[in-house]
């Protein structure tokens, strides 16, 4: 009630307050503040699988065994005539990672593969984890990094 009723107190912390704020620039303080928060960025681990079923427990959990976990993991099936179904389902449904298991009715190929693989993943970046490879526990910690910029923001 004092600041609004007397116009030398207002007056006086009015210049006051924009002393101080002049030496604050909006620039700076954004640029301060994608600097310091570091956002994580979310991963969808593209699985394109062509009877791999022998593969598949060594690649799957080389994924699950992450030390940074993916958000997703979409699980292609071209038309396999192995067991490649159950062993990916009996694999990912120990994880708490989200899956999806698509299995199609004709061969499609690869890269068509990679394509629906592409499109059915929500996350930021992704990782097209070939069914008959597999990776250090540390892969997606290690390269996620690679996708961070942390200069400042050129404002």
């Amino acid at each position: 009630i004092q600041l609004i009723t007397d116009n030398e107190l207002y007056k006086t912390i009015s210049h006051k307050s924009l002393e101080i704020i002049k030496n604050y620039q909006f620039d700076d303080y954004v640029n301060k503040l994608l600097v310091s928060y570091q956002v994580t960025p979310t991963i969808s681990v593209i699985i394109p699988n062509y009877n791999y079923a022998a593969y598949l427990p060594k690649r799957i959990n080389s994924i699950l065994d992450q030390t940074y976990q993916p958000t997703e993991i979409i699980f292609l099936d071209d038309n396999s005539t192995d067991d490649s179904l159950v062993v990916a389902e009996q694999l990912l449904s120990k994880s708490s990672i989200p899956y999806t298991i698509i299995k199609n009715d004709v061969n499609q190929g690869v890269f068509k593969q990679w394509s629906n693989g592409i499109k059915l993943a929500t996350s930021e970046l992704l990782w097209i984890a070939e069914a008959d490879d597999f990776c250090d526990h540390k892969f997606l910690e290690q390269m996620k990094s690679s996708f961070s910029d942390k200069k400042p923001y050129p404002g």
